[in-house]
């Protein structure tokens, strides 16, 4: 009796860190793909978000930007900046990212920074 042998395909390991920063009245959100197990293509979206106060979701949050990058090769940072609009506010950045057509993966971090762009904590 034959059976099909079933094509085993390398599992893709990416390694994506995600930090937002601030200064100089801006605050970004700066994406690295510290490690790639082999060769792929790595799409990420980033979202910039602020509100008045602490908020745990991005939905009730306002959106001031987003960008995206088809694919960030190993070692490569990808950076989306905002003005502060002189307001201290709590910011929050999400990525969204895919490993060639593979599922979308998410990731958020959040901090308040001061008018002036300067980190204040996390609430």
């Amino acid at each position: 009796e034959n059976t099909p042998e079933k094509e085993i395909s390398p599992r893709l390991l990416v390694t994506l860190s995600l930090t937002l920063n601030g200064g100089n009245g801006k605050v970004w959100a700066t994406v690295k793909n510290d490690f790639q197990l082999f060769p792929s293509t790595v799409n990420v979206i980033v979202q910039l978000f602020y509100s008045a106060s602490y908020c745990e979701d991005y939905n009730q949050m306002t959106m001031i930007k987003i960008d995206s990058i088809e694919d960030l090769n190993m070692g490569s940072t990808f950076t989306v900046p905002a003005s502060t609009d002189e307001k201290e506010r709590f910011w929050m950045a999400r990525m969204r990212y895919r490993e060639d057509n593979g599922s979308w993966n998410e990731r958020t971090v959040s901090a308040r920074y001061s008018a002036s762009g300067e980190y204040m904590g996390l609430t």
